[in-house]
C-alpha cells in the first residue's frame, strides 16, 4: 500500500537489497555492520532534476552516491538540497563492520548540499575540530548553509548565517515514550524538508521536524499525516 503511493520509475531492481545488521543499545550509538552493499545510484540516468521541489539525499549505505554525483545534482538543480550524512559517516572496515572516521572531502560534499543533517557523533567526522561550533562555523564557511544537529533525547539544534555572523537555535525534544531508536532521524530529515517548502520558517520548520522525530520515536506514525 505504501509503494503504491511512490512513482518508482528511477528506480532499478537489484539482485539483493542492502542489509544492515543493528545492535541497539540503550545509550549511545548503535553499532552497525552492512552485507550487500550494491551499485550506487545511477544519477546520470536522471533527467529535469528541476521538475521537482527539492533534492533529499540520504546516505544510508554511505555508497548510494559518491561526492562527484552530488555535484552533478547540484549543477543540474537549482532548487534546494538536503543531505542527511548519516552512514558517509563510517568507514567500511573488517567483516563490514561501520565505524565512525573523519569523511574524506567533507567540504566538497558540504558545498554541494544546502542543509546538512548529522546526530552529535556524524557532527564529529566532518572536521577534525574539537567543539560542536568549531565545526559549525567550518560548515558555514562553505557558503550559506543550514547546519542541523539532532539530538536524540535533548531536541536538535541548528546553525545558520544571519547578516554573516553565526547564529544558532536549540529546540528541546518533545516528551514521548521511547518505543523506537530507528529511523527517527530519516523522518526528521524528511519532515524539516517537507515543512521548508510548505513556508514554513527555518525555526518552525526545525519544530515540526523535531515533532515528526518525537512521533517516530513513540511508534505515532498516525499523528505524521496531521502535521502539515
Amino acid at each position: 500500500d505504501i509503494f503504491s503511493k511512490v512513482n518508482t520509475a528511477y528506480s532499478e531492481k537489484v539482485a539483493a537489497v542492502p542489509v544492515v545488521h543493528l545492535v541497539i543499545k540503550e545509550t549511545g550509538e548503535r553499532e552497525e555492520c552492512y552485507g550487500n552493499i550494491c551499485e550506487k545510484l545511477k544519477i546520470d540516468k536522471i533527467e529535469n532534476l528541476n521538475k521537482f521541489d527539492a533534492v533529499l539525499i540520504n546516505m544510508i549505505t554511505g555508497f548510494d552516491i559518491d561526492v562527484n554525483d552530488l555535484e552533478i545534482i547540484r549543477k543540474k538543480f537549482k532548487g534546494r538540497i538536503y543531505l542527511d550524512i548519516h552512514t558517509l559517516s563510517r568507514d567500511y572496515g573488517d567483516k563490514a563492520i561501520r565505524n565512525f572516521r573523519i569523511i574524506p572531502g567533507a567540504a566538497k560534499w558540504i558545498a554541494g548540499a544546502d542543509f546538512i543533517q548529522v546526530n552529535e557523533s556524524e557532527l564529529k567526522t566532518l572536521f577534525d575540530l574539537k567543539s560542536e561550533y568549531e565545526i559549525a562555523e567550518e560548515v558555514l564557511k562553505c557558503g550559506e548553509k543550514v547546519l542541523i544537529i539532532t539530538k536524540a533525547g535533548k531536541g536538535a539544534k541548528m546553525y545558520y548565517l544571519k547578516n554573516k555572523n553565526v547564529n544558532s537555535l536549540f529546540i528541546p525534544a518533545e516528551k514521548t515514550e521511547d518505543l523506537n531508536k530507528v529511523g527517527c532521524g530519516d523522518v526528521f530529515g524528511a519532515a524539516f524538508l517537507l515543512a521548508y517548502f510548505k513556508k514554513f520558517s527555518l525555526t518552525q520548520a526545525l519544530k515540526k521536524a523535531n515533532l515528526a522525530a518525537a512521533f517516530a520515536a513513540g511508534n505515532n506514525f498516525d499523528k505524521l499525516e496531521n502535521l502539515f
